[in-house]
């Protein structure tokens, strides 16, 4: 599902370099969307990835 171009973007660069930090505003921009599950989805395999990142942690808890 699209959510607009900058979230496409986000989410092309997010599936090409899966260990960049760029989930953290993927999952905001969808929790922002009120594609909850989705954005849940992204923040957990992104802190997963990348636990040393601390604003993945925040988005993922604004997410819960």
């Amino acid at each position: 599902m699209s959510y607009g171009p900058e979230l496409d973007r986000l989410a092309a660069r997010w599936a090409d370099q899966p260990t960049s930090t760029c989930f953290a505003p993927l999952a905001e921009g969808l929790r922002k969307s009120g594609a909850l599950q989705e954005a849940g989805a992204v923040a957990v395999r992104g802190v997963a990835l990348r636990p040393e990142y601390l604003p993945g942690h925040l988005v993922l808890a604004r997410i819960y």
